[in-house]
């Protein structure tokens, strides 16, 4: 199965795994699953690390490196997709936008706590 992070998760996968729901630790733990980290998530945590709004207990690039996380680029189709996805005002976080966008095109579960990416038909799990 492919899974892809949400940055929340993400950070929880490498440096806080208990704040992982049973479910959510044992896929990102289980060696049949593909677990892809967006470099959308590296972005993000870059934008807030310079805004002091967040500060990681470690490196992240080198954690998902040893983890064997697989990064996902962004592709041209993930940006065509993107324009396309509903925007109806409720939801305006460009990173989640385009991780719901990533994990519908490359056939990937969302591990997110956020239920509010459900509405796009994403399929999350958490």
């Amino acid at each position: 199965m492919r899974i892809l992070l949400d940055t929340h998760t993400l950070i929880w996968a490498l440096f806080d795994q208990k704040r992982l729901t049973d479910n959510g630790h044992e896929l990102v733990m289980n060696p049949d699953n593909e677990v892809l980290v967006s470099i959308v998530s590296a972005w993000e945590i870059a934008v807030k690390q310079g805004l002091g709004r967040l500060a990681p207990p470690g490196d992240v690039n080198l954690a998902v490196e040893r983890s064997g996380f697989e990064y996902l680029p962004i592709k041209p189709a993930h940006c065509d997709a993107y324009a396309l996805l509903p925007h109806d005002g409720a939801h305006r976080d460009p990173f989640d936008r385009m991780l719901v966008v990533q994990a519908m095109a490359e056939g990937a579960r969302l591990l997110s706590r956020d239920p509010a990416l459900d509405r796009y038909g994403v399929e999350r799990v958490w």
